[in-house]
């Protein structure tokens, strides 16, 4: 009945915190023993969550698959109106089908029990239809065109410091810091181009973009907290996107504009909850909002104009499965659905973190 190690004495300073965290002698044992014990799978929503390596770990291989579809149709009228109650012209109902599938291989390094940095690098497959009624003058006759892209998409870099280790009482809080470099190709100055010669009001572009064409700069913050098995989440992070100049932005066959573009800054915020179900298995659901206001352009020695219908509003529920292969291999299982018209129908994705 007598303990054969005796109890280790609580050396904290303010707070019940430890005074040291050295990892050695008593004062080491105490914070450890303050930190709560996660399950693999915890761990796993951890290091999904947060996009960050478990800190104890050097190499992290984290190599994903995604499917995002976007389906939008949109009223199109060309006339005018009669007596205020009238319309005299066409009506014709335009409808966008897109796909886009992206796989990314995010290689993951830990510098310390603190800091990690990774550097990830998309390929972007892409294929839209897009269908346009008024073939032969007639509203309810369509005709459809196709465009496919594949190519590099835009490659990021991120820091991450882990501000605040998680204990009894305080989560786990991570800054971080991404830089995403204009790697894909760019939307702007891709030409529209009449594909039915029935059919003046359809219209579809040459290519389609793998990148947004500018540079831009995140900083974000993410807490997480395990109340074993439940594990809660959130994050903000503030997009600052770099202003840059275009030698064409035009989308007319055989006209040129130059200018410089300045897309809004986004705000993106959200949260959510997990359930380790097992010490392998883990459910998730989360919502995240972004929010962007409009663009602006501006001519050689102009001044910046907003350009109309530019502001964004975009909602996501993502459902997450997480399962632990071992000690090495994670899957990772998400189904986002989009909650307003800025965001895609639904994003399909897996992923497969290994750590060496």
């Amino acid at each position: 009945g007598v303990p054969v190690n005796p109890p280790v004495p609580d050396n904290s300073g303010g707070g019940g915190l430890p005074a040291a965290t050295d990892g050695t002698g008593a004062v080491g044992q105490t914070q450890k023993a303050a930190q709560p014990v996660r399950t693999q799978s915890e761990d796993a929503v951890v290091q999904n969550q947060q996009h960050t390596p478990l800190f104890e770990h050097k190499l992290t291989m984290d190599w994903g698959i995604s499917d995002t579809y976007y389906d939008r149709r949109q009223l199109q009228l060309s006339g005018f109106l009669a007596l205020d109650a009238i319309f005299l012209g066409n009506i014709n109902l335009g409808e966008t089908k897109s796909h886009q599938v992206m796989a990314d291989l995010d290689t993951r390094y830990g510098l310390t029990d603190r800091i990690s940095v990774d550097v990830d690098v998309p390929y972007i497959y892409r294929h839209s239809n897009f269908i346009v009624g008024g073939a032969g003058g007639a509203a309810n006759t369509v005709s459809d065109a196709s465009a496919n892209s594949s190519d590099i998409g835009d490659v990021n870099f991120g820091l991450y410091y882990e501000i605040l280790k998680e204990t009894n009482s305080l989560p786990d809080l991570v800054g971080s810091l991404r830089v995403k470099a204009p790697t894909g190709s760019s939307p702007f100055g891709i030409k529209l181009q009449q594909v039915d010669a029935d059919n003046t009001n359809l219209v579809a572009p040459t290519k389609l973009p793998t990148g947004t064409g500018f540079w831009n700069i995140t900083a974000g913050l993410s807490v997480l907290k395990t109340y074993d098995p439940v594990v809660l989440f959130g994050s903000v992070s503030y997009t600052y996107n770099i202003a840059r100049s275009f030698s064409d932005i035009s989308s007319v066959i055989g006209q040129t504009e130059p200018a410089t573009v300045k897309i809004g800054d986004v705000v993106q915020f959200g949260g959510g909850v997990a359930l380790a179900f097992s010490d392998k298995d883990s459910a998730s659901i989360s919502y995240t909002m972004a929010l962007e206001p409009e663009s602006q352009t501006k001519a050689p020695g102009g001044t910046y104009s907003k350009v109309p219908g530019s502001e964004t509003t975009a909602a996501a529920l993502t459902f997450g499965l997480n399962h632990v292969v071992n000690k090495h291999l994670t899957i990772n299982g998400s189904v986002s659905v989009g909650l307003t018209p800025d965001t895609p129908n639904f994003v399909i994705g897996v992923r497969f973190p290994y750590t060496f």
